[in-house]
């Protein structure tokens, strides 16, 4: 912060230099809200302080676009669905854990594939697995451990290349998080593994017609028993609810 603020200083210097032989006077309290000002100026250009980054556009379009035209079934949800200091959904469900038909609660799932959006693929739910310790969808990939107290949530998701051409998925370069929603309440965050099979660090190419099952992996405690999942999924434009069934 002092850097910043040292540099701020500079660049107030350098602009009055041009002012003529005219001397400005500020009171301390003026002098603070310019510097103040100057440090917001610099930290918006800042790309390595989260809280202040810009929407820049890129000259080059990344090889992953998203999808040109959304559909009517597409549900987007308030912020305040969720309570973000308990991580828990106030929502109305039922013993099995859903969401109970014509309460004010009921909400709105789609498919996978609108809700992520994503030009030239294809991405369905194949089920989920409940494991301690993962080695991939072959078994032959890199472990994932979830620690003694823990197990992992493993929603496998179908993807399908659906262009005439080899393509390239590179979530990465996308602006896509997911969340699972544990029998209605729990909400989860997704875990990053660096490998070749998880889907929201996925990068690789797909020949045409090619499909890959990838997994999304959220951790939990053993102690829960494991009735419903949803996964919440924004895209960068919408969120989204997916229900996933084993």
């Amino acid at each position: 912060m002092k850097k910043l603020a040292v540099l701020a200083l500079t660049v107030i210097m350098c602009a009055t230099s041009f002012v003529g032989c005219q001397k400005l006077d500020l009171t301390e309290e003026e002098e603070d809200l310019i510097v103040g000002y100057a440090i917001d100026c610099i930290l918006k250009f800042d790309y390595d302080y989260v809280d202040k980054l810009l929407q820049v556009e890129t000259t080059t379009e990344p090889k992953t676009s998203k999808k040109e035209e959304t559909t009517e079934d597409e549900t987007e949800v308030s912020d305040t669905t969720i309570d973000e200091t308990t991580g828990s959904l106030d929502i109305e469900t039922d013993e099995n854990g859903e969401p109970v038909t014509g309460s004010k609660d009921e909400i709105e799932f789609v498919d996978l594939d609108i809700a992520m959006n994503i030009s030239g693929f294809n991405f369905v739910i194949k089920g989920y697995e409940i494991e301690q310790v993962y080695k991939g969808p072959d078994g032959n990939g890199s472990k994932m451990d979830a620690g003694a107290n823990n197990n992992f949530v493993l929603v496998k998701v179908g993807v399908k290349n659906t262009t005439n051409k080899q393509n390239n998925l590179n979530m990465l370069e996308l602006n896509h998080s997911f969340k699972a929603i544990i029998n209605g309440k729990s909400l989860c965050d997704e875990q990053i593994w660096a490998n070749d099979y998880t889907l929201n660090v996925y990068e690789g190419d797909f020949e045409v017609d090619e499909e890959k099952t990838l997994v999304l992996a959220f951790k939990v405690s053993k102690s829960i028993t494991v009735d419903s999942i949803w996964l919440l999924i924004n895209n960068g434009d919408f969120d989204s609810f997916v229900a996933v069934n084993r």
